[in-house]
């Protein structure tokens, strides 16, 4: 039976006026920066992770992508 581990990366917004904003990607408690970029993913899929889904909470302030790969049988 095949197992996988997954993690999640979250896109957290803040908005600090009417026209203003600060966004930033997460993984757990590691702040990855504010761009969502191939320079950002490229190690995940190094390591095996792949995209298995996405979406969006909390009315668009929140993003999430959620990776997994594949774990050793034992």
């Amino acid at each position: 039976m095949d197992k996988f581990e997954y993690k999640v990366l979250v896109l957290q917004i803040k908005w600090a006026g009417l026209f203003s904003f600060s966004r930033h990607w997460f993984d757990a408690e590691k702040n990855l920066g504010s761009e969502l970029n191939s320079e950002l993913l490229a190690p995940y899929g190094q390591e095996g992770w792949e995209v298995a889904a996405t979406m969006q909470a909390e009315g668009g302030k929140t993003h999430k992508i959620i990776l997994k790969r594949r774990c050793d049988s034992k």
